[in-house]
């Protein structure tokens, strides 16, 4: 097992609103967008922003996946539904 420390994530909850601004964000800022859609408990599949955040509202999707670059650093946006509004991880792979 390496010593390397582990990534950062951060935490945090949005409402509708703070959900489209995000996706708006990453449609106008990212770069190399890449969307999983997880539909069931181990197994997702390819999709596009809008699509996926249609799958979120609609309860078809248990949740999307995000990976992306933006000022050359690579990022991976968990969203899934919470019962305050959505809940979004944010990982840095690179720390």
């Amino acid at each position: 097992m390496s010593d390397a420390p582990l990534p950062d994530l951060d935490d945090g909850l949005l409402d509708d609103a703070g959900l489209d601004a995000l996706l708006t964000d990453l449609s106008a800022l990212a770069e190399g967008i890449d969307v999983r859609v997880k539909v069931t408990p181990g197994h997702s599949a390819p999709g596009t922003l809008p699509d996926a955040v249609a799958a979120l509202r609609d309860g078809t999707a248990r949740a999307m996946q995000v990976s992306y670059r933006y000022r050359g650093q690579a990022w991976i946006d968990t969203v899934m539904r919470a019962p305050e509004g959505w809940r979004v991880v944010r990982f840095n792979p690179q720390g």
